[in-house]
């Protein structure tokens, strides 16, 4: 699909697009960088912050399953048996006892086996649960978005496992590193039960531990490959990711003229800043994604009053002269678009 090449030649860029609060949001595996030529690796942060939020949904889902379904292993406790022998009577304790003062109904020092959970599989699992909540707790993203929403939930959710049995009641022995390698041993061994969900974790952990920074190549980082990451899903954004991938063909045109970029602002500050900013001969070509035009200016006027209000996709700025592109995707079946049409006649009395 066409949709899709515009998606992954943009990823970076569109990482830094927040959207509001209540916006739907998907989990989804890709490739990065495979625009080409751009370097973005300015915006790895909120690249990470979108793989951290996708991973701690992975962690979340397969906690949620181990819930019910976690491994447990045969264990020998001591405890006491009163009226009869339930368990094997643990004959040391029973013989220091004897002389002591009689109960009623008699008591008896038993050795029991139980179901305990305190698995290696286990013990990476909460280990696992106090990782991502420390990842999740590094990552810095608006807090309007719906991005910081789900983060939020999902550390309040993990919280509250670690407060849940069988985690409350597991003591981590050993490093989550060493933990990781122990429980893939066992699953490859089917020692464990519930083979999937333990299998997720460690897909969850190798994702968590594997670096994506630096690299602006597939050939020169391999884990970049296949990421987990979280975007919108919304039919807005859709309609969205076609017009930042005609901004950043924009950047990428300049830039091939040798023109230098002196800045690169998020897509976040859109509303305030030029997300570039070109130095040309002395002077600044500032390039502006969805910057209102002033409404004084405007030529046009609304039926009940005021100047028309205009916010094009993309305004390019240098010195007096304007360029305005408003990104359409569209299928055309007809001779005219007359909406089209008039929204760039009134993008030009503003000019």
């Amino acid at each position: 699909m066409i949709e899709n090449r515009f998606f992954k030649e943009s990823i970076p860029l569109l990482a830094t697009y927040f959207s509001g609060k209540n916006v739907a949001l998907r989990d989804m595996r890709i490739s990065l960088y495979e625009g080409g030529e751009s370097d973005f690796s300015v915006f790895e942060n909120q690249l990470k912050a979108r793989h951290y939020i996708s991973i701690a949904s992975l962690v979340l889902e397969s906690i949620r399953d181990l819930q019910e379904r976690h491994s447990t292993q045969t264990i020998s406790s001591r405890t006491d048996s009163y009226g009869s022998i339930r368990g094997r009577l643990d004959t040391n304790r029973y013989v220091n006892q004897k002389f002591q003062r009689k109960k009623y109904p008699p008591s008896y020092p038993v050795i029991v086996s139980v179901q305990s959970a305190s698995t290696p599989e286990n013990m990476f699992a909460k280990a696992l649960i106090d990782y991502t909540l420390k990842v999740l707790l590094s990552i810095s993203i608006p807090t309007h978005s719906a991005e910081f929403e789900r983060a939020k939930k999902q550390r309040r959710y993990l919280r509250d496992y670690l407060k849940m049995p069988p985690w409350s009641e597991i003591t981590v022995n050993g490093k989550l590193s060493r933990l990781f390698f122990e429980t893939k041993r066992r699953i490859n061994r089917r020692q464990t039960s519930n083979e999937r969900s333990y299998s997720k974790l460690l897909l969850a952990y190798e994702n968590l531990t594997n670096s994506i920074d630096g690299a602006s190549s597939i050939d020169s980082n391999p884990h970049l490959r296949d990421v987990f990451v979280t975007f919108p899903s919304d039919q807005s954004f859709l309609d969205r990711i076609f017009e930042v991938w005609c901004l950043k063909k924009i950047f990428d045109a300049i830039a091939g003229l040798g023109i230098t970029c002196s800045q690169i602002n998020s897509l976040e500050f859109r509303r305030t800043k030029p997300i570039f900013t070109f130095c040309y001969k002395s002077k600044l070509i500032e390039i502006w994604f969805q910057k209102q035009l002033p409404p004084s200016k405007s030529m046009w006027s609304y039926d009940t009053g005021g100047n028309l209000r205009g916010i094009p996709d993309i305004t390019i700025i240098c010195g007096d002269a304007n360029l305005i592109v408003d990104a359409k995707n569209r299928v055309i079946t007809t001779n005219t678009r007359s909406e089209e049409t008039y929204k760039i006649l009134g993008y030009l009395g503003r000019l």
